[in-house]
C-alpha cells in the first residue's frame, strides 16, 4: 500500500510516499511468478525465486512500514531548488523515441 503525503510544505517537490510492506506470502509468490513470466516473455534473464524470503513470510513477519524520502528531495528543501535537476549530481535524459535512459 502506498499513500502520498506532504512533509513540512505544500510544494509538490516535497511530497513523499508512505508505504506498508506486503506480508502475505501467497500474494508475494503470485507477484514473483508474474514477474518471472514477464521476464521470460521479454527475453530478459530470469531472477531466482526468493524461497527464503517467502518462507520467512509464512512464519510471520510483523506489520512494517516506512517513508521514501530521498537525499535529492532534502537537498531541494535545503537549497530552495524548484526542480530536482538543480540538485542531481548527474544528468538524466530519457530518449523520447525509445524510452531508454541516456547518460550524457
Amino acid at each position: 500500500t502506498v499513500i502520498q503525503f506532504l512533509i513540512g510544505s505544500t510544494a509538490p517537490q516535497v511530497s513523499k510516499n508512505r508505504f506498508g510492506e506486503l506480508t502475505d506470502p501467497n500474494e508475494q509468490r503470485t507477484r514473483f511468478e508474474g514477474d518471472l513470466a514477464e521476464r521470460k516473455q521479454l527475453d530478459i534473464e530470469p531472477l531466482s525465486m526468493p524461497h527464503n524470503f517467502l518462507n520467512d513470510l509464512k512464519t510471520g513477519m510483523p506489520p512494517s512500514a516506512g517513508v521514501a524520502l530521498g537525499v535529492d528531495r532534502l537537498l531541494m528543501l535545503a537549497t530552495g531548488a524548484r526542480t530536482i535537476s538543480e540538485v542531481l549530481p548527474f544528468a538524466l535524459h530519457r530518449n523520447p523515441q525509445t524510452g531508454d535512459i541516456e547518460w550524457p
